[in-house]
């Protein structure tokens, strides 16, 4: 009867043995992948003009200045300015991607026209979307960028034109 019970206790032991493992396997998956969830950059209030960058767009006859926030996480380049009621004039959104890759936008829940400037990895202007208007119904259309691009500048619907900024014209900031 004793070697019954011994076995019954190993049992349990080894029972009880497991489930802290796994148990502490499993805390110990969440606390690696915690770091990788969260954001590296804290979020930027949008209103604040806190976090905005200088950008400068060097066209065939002039130099044009802009303030822009950069949007460089995952979580800033989905939102972008969506709900936003209002842009100021020499202000805007550069979208920053790791690499250059084809890229494509869309204007949900995005309520002022925008023009899209897609720009390469050497900071030149290769297209340019203008006027995008925001979205009206599900399915949104999209705005895709003709070849790979590392950025994305997001102005006011129409300065582009107003401006004349065109392809070729080169772009310069410091992150």
């Amino acid at each position: 009867m004793r070697s019954g019970c011994r076995s019954i206790e190993l049992i349990l032991f080894v029972t009880a043995l497991c489930m802290r493992l796994k148990l502490l396997g499993f805390a110990l998956t969440v606390v690696l992948l915690l770091p990788a969830c969260a954001s590296t950059t804290a979020p930027r209030d949008p209103n604040s003009g806190e976090n905005l960058v200088s950008l400068r767009i060097q066209t065939m006859t002039e130099k044009l200045d802009f303030q822009v926030e950069i949007a460089d996480t995952v979580f800033e380049r989905e939102k972008g300015l969506m709900y936003r009621n209002e842009l100021p004039e020499n202000q805007g959104m550069l979208f920053v991607f790791e690499k250059a890759q084809p890229v494509s936008f869309w204007m949900k829940n995005t309520r002022i026209p925008l023009d899209m400037v897609f720009i390469s990895a050497d900071k030149k202007i290769i297209s340019i979307q203008k006027n995008a208007l925001p979205c009206q119904a599900d399915p949104c259309g999209g705005y895709p960028s003709r070849s790979a691009v590392q950025y994305v500048l997001e102005l006011n619907g129409g300065i582009s034109d107003t401006m004349r900024i065109g392809v070729g014209d080169t772009v310069d900031f410091s992150l």
